[in-house]
Order: C-alpha cells, then sequence, then structure tokens
C-alpha cells in the first residue's frame, strides 16, 4: 500500500498538473469508489461537476483536493489505485474513472478494486468517520502527542506506527526502516519506549521520509506516479526486502525476517537487541 512518501509524490504531481482546472464531468464504471462517500456516486457527480480546483495536498496517506464552492474531495488509494495523468494513461486497463477538465483528463487506475474517494462539503468530510481521529504525520508531531500515544498501547512498537491513529502516513516499509535506524527492536512493547526512542524515531522518520519523497517513493509491485513510472527509494532501504543479507552496519549479523500481527518485519537482531 503506498505510504506517506508514495501519496506525497502523487498529490505534489497532481497539483502541479491540474491545479486551476475545471472538472467537467465524472465517469466510472465502478460506483464503489464512492461508495463511503456521503450520497455515493450519484451525489459525489454533483458535487464535483463544475468545480474547479484550488490545490492538491497529502495528509497521512490520502490525496486531498481541494476544491471551489468549499467542496473536499478525498482519495485514499489503498493497494493498487493510482491518479494517472497524460502519456498513455488512457491505455491502461485498469482505468476505474475519468474525470474530464478543462485541460485534459484524469485517470483513475486500480487493479484491485481497493480505493476509495470521499467527496462533500469540507466541513461535513473532514468529520467523516474514515478521517475524524487520524494522527499527525511524522512532520507534524509533536514528541509530547507522540509518546502519549504510544503509552496507551501494549503491542509491538512495529504495530503501533502502522495505528494511524498513533501516527499517519508510516506504513510496513518506512516502520521496518525507522525502527532499523533508531535501533529499537520490532517486538518491544510501544509502552516501554523511552523519551531518547520518542526522539530518535521522530527524527529518523523526517529524514527518511523525505529522502523517499525526494526519489518519488518506493516501488515494490504496484506503486507509480502520475505518469506511471515507479520509484526509486528501495535501493536506500536497509532492511526492507533484504532478509538474509548483511546488515549495512556491518555488525556481523544477517538481517532476520518475522511475523508481527500478520505484516513481514525485518530486522538486525544484533544492532535492534531487546
Amino acid at each position: 500500500m503506498p505510504e506517506l512518501p508514495e501519496v506525497e509524490t502523487v498529490a505534489r504531481e497532481l497539483n502541479r498538473a491540474i491545479h486551476g482546472q475545471k472538472i467537467l464531468a465524472v465517469e466510472t464504471s465502478w460506483p464503489k469508489l464512492f461508495s463511503r462517500s456521503p450520497g455515493g456516486l450519484a451525489r459525489a457527480r454533483r458535487e464535483l461537476t463544475a468545480r474547479t480546483i484550488k490545490k492538491v495536498v497529502r495528509s497521512g496517506k490520502r490525496i486531498f483536493i481541494y476544491l471551489s464552492n468549499d467542496i473536499l474531495w478525498i482519495t485514499h488509494l489503498k493497494m493498487t489505485g493510482a491518479f494517472l495523468w497524460g502519456g498513455k494513461a488512457k491505455e491502461n486497463r485498469f482505468v476505474r474513472a475519468k474525470f474530464r477538465l478543462s485541460r485534459g483528463t484524469l485517470y483513475f487506475s486500480d487493479i484491485r478494486k481497493f480505493g476509495r474517494m470521499i467527496v462533500g462539503k469540507c466541513e461535513a468530510i473532514l468529520k467523516h468517520k474514515d478521517i475524524v481521529g487520524l494522527a499527525p504525520d511524522p512532520f507534524q508531531i509533536s514528541h509530547p502527542t507522540l509518546r502519549d500515544a504510544l503509552r496507551k498501547k501494549s503491542i509491538p512498537i512495529k504495530q503501533a506506527l502502522l495505528d494511524q491513529k498513533v501516527i499517519a502516513g508510516i506504513g510496513n516499509i518506512y516502520a521496518d526502516e525507522i525502527l532499523w535506524a533508531s535501533k529499537i527492536h520490532p517486538l518491544l512493547s510501544a509502552h516501554n519506549i523511552n523519551e531518547k526512542n520518542i526522539k530518535s524515531i521522530i527524527a529518523h522518520a523526517r529524514r527518511i521520509l523525505k529522502k523517499s519523497i525526494k526519489y518519488g517513493g518506493t516501488s515494490m509491485r504496484d506503486f507509480k506516479n502520475t505518469k506511471g513510472e515507479k520509484g526509486g527509494y528501495l535501493t536506500f532501504c536497509n532492511v526492507y526486502m533484504r532478509e538474509n543479507k548483511n546488515c549495512r552496519r556491518n555488525c556481523g549479523d544477517t538481517i532476520n525476517r518475522i511475523m508481527i500481527g500478520s505484516r513481514s518485519t525485518r530486522f538486525c537482531p544484533k544492532c535492534q537487541s531487546k
């Protein structure tokens, strides 16, 4: 699933490409795309049509598109969702929706059909059950806020970092990378994380995510930017997809892979001892 850097990459590209354009028509072969939106597809189409795109930004793992008339359009890409603009986008056989704009067509592709869109008045949508309660992301969160959230969790720190109500935007890839950089064992209980560890998590999260954004995010199988291109951060990963390989700290040990909460987790048992 696209995480903060991947979603940030898409949001920035969309803002450059479609900012200021008017939405002329909405077409979709998959009405469930708007199943979480108040009023479903019919109402979403009415709210989107004839609106001008004011700005496109990211919040956590979601794309927020602010429109004229105080309309907010939120998209969660989920596992395989992708906005495509220009190039050969129209030839993509997994296109589920088309948004005809004043200077082109924006396509939404989704192989597995898990992506969802919510549209409506800004104030109401920000109170939607899918949105309200989401935590700040690593670039916004303060040390006290993260500390207080972790102290309420008795689950492993790896699972806590994946909880979007603890800290938004982090998924499996970057949780592993952040914990390796912070020298924290992924099974350590979240409520036992000390002050030094919390500061380290925030600092390394910001550094790692910023670098990943620079390289367009991480692509394993499905993630592509709006031009259909893959991200280039995978080569910089220190533990993700590196099980059985030597730790890059040259500590003499190899990267292990275990399951935590049904998620694959990679770590160095020597550098990240309990």
